[in-house]
């Protein structure tokens, strides 16, 4: 839990629409609402429009890191036909 003194820790300043963030750890503010921007998940961009419940949570509970379970097995089977 971080202090309220300290305040919420955010990376994402200045935000014009379209922006790319490599932060997942900043908090959402609500001087963002209604601005969409791109995430880094490890692999690639994702979008997302922010929107107004999404205030004082990390911007890393909306976009996922790992692939599910049948889209794993999906690639691999591609992998073993290539051969």
């Amino acid at each position: 839990m971080r202090s309220k003194w300290k305040g919420s820790f955010t990376e994402l300043g200045e935000l014009n629409n379209n922006s790319l963030v490599y932060s997942r750890r900043s908090t959402v503010l609500a001087e963002h609402v209604g601005k969409r921007i791109s995430i880094y998940n490890g692999m690639k961009f994702v979008s997302i429009l922010i929107k107004d419940f999404m205030v004082g949570y990390k911007l890393g509970y909306f976009v996922a890191t790992k692939l599910l379970g049948s889209q794993i097995h999906h690639k691999k089977e591609k992998k073993v036909k290539a051969k």
